[in-house]
C-alpha cells in the first residue's frame, strides 16, 4: 500500500486555455437550420448549439441521443442512459418527459439507446430498446413494432444497439443488436 501522504512522480500541466472538453455519445443535426446541434455526452449531459454558435447545457446526466426537428429547431428531443428521453420545444429551457417508463419492466434499452425520426414524416419517431417503438405523435405515445423473443432468465429482449431507415424505402427499419 502507499504511504498516507505518497506524491505521484507524474506532473501535470493545464495547456487547455479554458477549452471545455466533453466526450459525445451522439449528435444530432438539424436538416434544414444548418449550426443548431443537439449532443449527448458522457457524464456531461446533452449540449445545444443555435445558428449563432452559442453552446448551451440543458440536459444533465449522461446525456445520449439527440434529435432536432427539420423544420424547427427548438424543437428537440435528449436523453439519458436506458432509453430515458426528454422532449423541449424551446432548445431546452423547458422539457417534457417522453420516455418509456411505463414500459420498463418487460422491455429495456440500450445503454445509448437509438432513435431515428422519419425522414417523410417529422412527427413520426422510432426507438430501439428490447423491441422497435414507434410514435406519431411526436413522442408522447408509443406502440411496439416487433416482437423479438425474450432473453432466458430476464423476461424482456436483448437491447438494441444501433436503428436505421432504408433510404431506399422507409417504410424498412433495420435493427442491430
Amino acid at each position: 500500500s502507499q504511504p498516507k501522504y505518497y506524491v505521484w512522480p507524474t506532473k501535470w500541466k493545464n495547456i487547455s486555455s479554458g477549452i471545455a472538453v466533453r466526450s459525445f455519445y451522439r449528435l444530432g443535426l438539424s436538416k434544414n437550420n444548418p449550426g443548431y446541434i443537439i449532443a449527448g455526452s458522457h457524464d456531461n449531459g446533452t449540449a445545444y448549439r443555435d445558428n449563432n454558435g452559442n453552446w448551451y447545457s440543458i440536459f444533465g446526466g449522461d446525456g445520449m441521443e439527440g434529435l432536432i426537428h427539420p423544420d424547427d429547431p427548438k424543437n428537440i428531443i435528449g436523453s439519458w442512459q436506458y432509453g430515458n428521453f426528454v422532449k423541449s420545444y424551446d432548445g431546452g429551457i423547458t422539457r417534457n418527459y417522453i420516455g418509456f417508463y411505463q414500459y420498463d419492466q418487460w422491455d429495456k434499452g440500450e445503454w445509448t439507446t437509438p432513435m431515428v425520426r422519419d425522414p417523410n414524416n417529422s412527427n413520426t419517431l422510432y426507438a430501439a430498446l428490447g423491441n422497435v417503438w414507434e410514435s406519431t405523435d411526436g413522442g408522447f405515445a408509443w406502440y411496439q413494432i416487433s416482437n423479438f423473443s425474450t432473453v432466458n432468465g430476464f423476461g424482456y429482449p436483448d437491447p438494441s444497439s444501433a436503428l436505421a431507415i432504408a433510404s431506399s424505402n422507409p417504410t424498412h427499419l433495420y435493427v442491430a443488436k
